[in-house]
């Protein structure tokens, strides 16, 4: 049995060569492949589950107002686990661990500190449809800019976002990050210090819309925003709002007529939700969810229970496409296409399962972590 802290972790996932992040990818997106082929063979056939268990998650509320979530999964082959995460109450980054399981035996074959894992796996499911997503050819290379990122957040879900987005996209030249207090962007300025040395040609900017407000530059904060957003080639959207974080009008960027205002106005993004998880949350207004082609989620069942967004937009399961049905060969992001890329997330047991399973392996073969034997 090996056991992973935070303390291996860590320097593990930050180190990632472009290599090692496509092998995880392509551990999680295998794994959301079975789930998705599993829960349409047991819908086809009348059953109520196929050969991959994903309950829904569990939640307790503990006396000082912490939220405890309970997240079991199966794939009945290789895993079984579950992950047990903490939300505290008064604020701070979730606490909790992932169990590891052999389906066959029952016998415990790792333990690995949820944290940064956590933060990490979704992000990496993001990551599924953006290495897909062909930026727009009017924007990359003109003037020198590259292609633009824009991030909503300023926690660990926003920093492995971006990590990663600047990992699998050579041609990101800018990353904006938008929060609403200015300690989450310093502290997150401080945690990207190493991926600011290695990528020199890559400009970040912070707004912080507190600072803004407080300085009474609210109408500055706006103009930002809108800026920010017009000119964005990807959207990560990393918050727990219960608003829009944007009105969909701001994907256009302001014109003075012609033609280049239909290009501008068609221009396609990128735009990934994953920090909305509960019906009162909603990251993007309803125009901005129902920009794409299709809307792509992780799993129809989870999303349409939880995701604000979905529920306000009254959206019907034939809406969805989950990123385990896609293929690299998908018309949805063909270069032709002028249809938005959406993602929508709410997080899985089974993406821990994949993920953490894909690390205790990598770290077997590094020699990282604490073997403990005869458990």
């Amino acid at each position: 049995m090996l056991v992973l802290r935070e303390s291996d972790v860590a320097p593990m996932l930050q180190q990632l060569t472009l290599e090692e992040c496509h092998r995880l990818l392509q551990a999680l997106w295998r794994s959301l492949a079975a789930y998705s082929a599993s829960s349409n063979d047991a819908s086809s056939s009348g059953s109520e589950t196929g050969s991959v268990h994903q309950p829904m998650r569990e939640s307790i509320r503990t006396a000082d107002g912490s939220t405890t979530l309970f997240m079991p999964a199966s794939d009945t082959t290789t895993t079984t686990g579950i992950k047990v995460v903490t939300l505290p109450g008064a604020g701070g980054p979730p606490a909790g661990a992932i169990a590891l399981f052999s389906p066959k035996s029952g016998q415990l074959e790792g333990i690995l500190n949820a944290e940064m894992i956590t933060a990490f796996r979704t992000a990496l499911a993001s990551m599924i449809p953006f290495h897909l997503f062909q930026f727009p050819q009017t924007t990359q290379g003109q003037d020198g800019r590259g292609n633009r990122l824009l991030v909503f957040g300023a926690g660990k879900q926003a920093e492995w976002h971006i990590r990663l987005g600047l990992l699998l996209a050579r041609s990101i030249a800018s990353v904006t990050v938008v929060n609403r207090g200015r300690g989450g962007l310093d502290r997150l300025r401080t945690s990207l210090g190493d991926v600011a040395a290695a990528r020199p040609d890559v400009s970040f900017v912070y707004i912080s819309r507190e600072e803004e407000e407080e300085e009474e530059k609210e109408a500055k904060y706006e103009d930002r925003l809108r800026a920010a957003v017009s000119e964005a080639d990807a959207i990560f959207c990393c918050t727990p709002s219960t608003e829009p974080l944007f009105p969909y009008s701001y994907l256009r960027r302001q014109q003075t007529g012609g033609e280049g205002e239909d290009a501008q106005e068609n221009k396609r993004r990128f735009v990934s939700m994953i920090g909305s998880f509960r019906p009162h949350m909603h990251e993007v207004d309803t125009d901005t969810l129902l920009s794409g082609q299709t809307l792509l989620v992780d799993s129809r069942q989870a999303c349409l229970a939880e995701a604000g967004e979905l529920i306000t937009a009254g959206v019907r399961p034939e809406q969805l496409t989950e990123i385990g049905e896609l293929s690299p060969a998908s018309s949805l992001f063909a270069s032709s296409s002028s249809s938005n890329i959406v993602f929508k997330c709410v997080g899985m047991g089974i993406m821990d399962l994949a993920v953490g399973r894909e690390l205790l392996c990598l770290a077997s073969e590094r020699g990282v972590g604490v073997s403990i034997q005869g458990f």
